[in-house]
């Protein structure tokens, strides 16, 4: 929603400022209309009501969506667990594979549906095995010392 409305007010600035650019003449019209109806003090005074109240209530479901929606995000799982995430990573770029599946573990504890912490641990924990491994010599066989 938050990209659809960046979208429609780009595009509306953008045809504004088209306006201004290559039709002033269409400027100067919607100026004349805006002092003519919006600006004009005794339609303001007689309408104010009928325009202000509507306004006063769209504003405030506004507002309180945004919060809403502002409160869902800051207690996603991601946005809770991203520093411990971040720590995650950094361990298995690291190649501290055991770190990784800890921080990876206590997240999924808090956040059991978290699909980043596990997929982060499963391929820690591949790693883990892989790393734990035996090398294999070119003919194929796991090479023993």
């Amino acid at each position: 929603m938050e990209a659809v409305v960046k979208l429609l007010a780009g595009l509306v600035m953008l045809a504004v400022s088209l306006s201004y650019l290559y039709r002033p003449a269409f400027i100067l019209k919607v100026n004349e209309l805006a002092r003519g109806v919006l600006f004009n003090d005794s339609y303001v005074l007689h309408y104010r009501r009928r325009w202000g109240m509507p306004l006063f209530v769209a504003s405030i479901v506004f507002i309180y969506s945004g919060l809403a929606n502002l409160k869902v995000q800051t207690n996603s799982p991601e946005a809770a667990s991203y520093g411990e995430m971040d720590e995650a990573y950094r361990a298995f770029y690291t190649r501290r594979y055991v770190d990784a599946e800890r921080l990876c573990r206590g997240i999924l504890l808090r956040h059991p549906q978290d699909p980043h912490a596990g997929f982060l641990l499963r391929q820690a924990s591949k790693a883990k095995e892989d790393a734990d491994a035996p090398p294999i010599d070119p003919k194929g066989t796991p090479h023993r010392p």
